[in-house]
């Protein structure tokens, strides 16, 4: 019932903002609009450098896991197996997306075809075991990638290296700091506006004592994994920061001595040529092949 009374509050908290501000964006455009570009930057800094690559990391482990446990039972998965398979699997789904977007998409339509078979073996027998009075857990887990090849690229290595590093739980406390974190400040960012300004057109508008409540408990649980998991959430914590500085040698150029600025547009402009360097040995390698 609490978690039911929660997910509601939150559920009406993004109706009044997703009513507010009729932008595309989600997250970005919420926090841009109630708290300004610093904590947006941040949001989008967080996905891209670790929320998206733990996510992506903890479901390639699961499938991992899902493929060898069944070769090994009753006796536990040898941990550098269930690794080995995981990243031979994102790598497979990587090498797709670089070879043909038309490829990947067909792909992803025929596992999306056979997650929907697999779902209704797991939920009729499912079924008939809670009508005979049995309870089971279903945990189900499916990713796709759909991001240009330069993202691929960039986000492929840091899976690798969180795939080597961590277990799935402690990739699910990794992202999910951040991400109640950023639920936290939206809210608070939703007060704030309304106060500030109390004319803006509401659509649809939820009793104040919702997002107080909402985010209080947001920020309780990030508290909360602050204090059961300081490793991991710390780290997590310590990530989302360092964006600031990018933030002001990216964005707020304004704000950096003119020195800085020629020391930093030269190393971008090192990284530029390399990547392109790279680039253009992985196109001339794949025409070889083919």
């Amino acid at each position: 019932t609490i978690f039911f009374v929660m997910f509601s509050s939150g559920a009406l908290c993004y109706a009044e903002l997703g009513t507010s501000f009729r932008k595309s964006g989600g997250h970005y455009t919420y926090l841009l609009e109630t708290l300004g570009p610093l904590p947006a930057f941040l949001r989008l800094w967080t996905e891209f450098i670790f929320i998206r690559p733990a996510v992506a990391t903890y479901v390639s482990l699961a499938f991992g896991q899902y493929v060898v446990e069944p070769l090994f039972m009753p006796c536990a998965a040898p941990t550098a197996l269930v690794k080995l398979v995981s990243m031979l699997g994102v790598t497979f789904v990587v090498a797709m997306n670089c070879w043909s977007v038309s490829m990947a998409a067909r792909t992803q339509v025929l596992l999306t075809f056979i997650k929907m078979f697999a779902l209704i073996l797991i939920i009729i027998p499912g079924i008939m075991a809670l009508v005979n009075g049995k309870s089971h857990m279903l945990f189900y887990l499916y990713a796709g990638i759909q991001t240009p090849l330069p993202a691929v690229l960039f986000l492929y290595p840091l899976v690798i290296i969180m795939m080597a590093r961590g277990e799935i739980f402690q990739l699910i406390n990794f992202a999910s700091f951040s991400r109640w974190l950023f639920i936290a400040l939206a809210t608070l960012g939703m007060i704030i506006h309304r106060y500030r300004f109390p004319d803006h057109p509401r659509p649809f508008k939820v009793p104040l004592a919702v997002p107080v409540v909402f985010t209080i408990v947001c920020f309780f649980i990030v508290g909360l994994s602050l204090y059961s998991d300081p490793w991991n959430t710390g780290g997590s914590c310590a990530l989302t920061l360092s964006g600031v500085p990018v933030y002001y040698l990216t964005v707020k150029k304004s704000y950096i001595p003119e020195r800085w600025k020629k020391a930093f547009n030269t190393i971008l402009n090192l990284t530029r040529v390399k990547n392109q360097a790279v680039r253009d040995r992985f196109t001339d390698t794949m025409a070889c092949t083919v």
